[in-house]
């Protein structure tokens, strides 16, 4: 996941966080607003209740899952289904 988090990061793909946030309402809704301005993956470095930053929206985009499974978008199926 780190690589994952580093390699958004360098494309400019991900809008982190700082500010504590209340899981039940807050996060998903920081998510929503990230994903009708500019669909980046959100990471959240404090989250109540919780000891471990969390992430969100990773997968946001046919061409981001083709990315973490390796392949070309239009090549996504046959691949995924290898």
């Amino acid at each position: 996941m780190r690589s994952i988090v580093e390699s958004l990061k360098g494309r400019d793909a991900l809008e982190i966080v700082t500010k504590k946030v209340n899981p039940k309402f807050e996060l998903a809704a920081v998510t929503k607003a990230v994903q009708q301005s500019s669909n980046k993956a959100v990471f959240f470095e404090s989250v109540l209740g919780s000891d471990l930053p969390v992430i969100t929206n990773v997968y946001n985009s046919r061409q981001e899952l083709s990315r973490f499974i390796g392949a070309k978008p239009e090549m996504f199926c046959s691949v995924w289904n290898d």
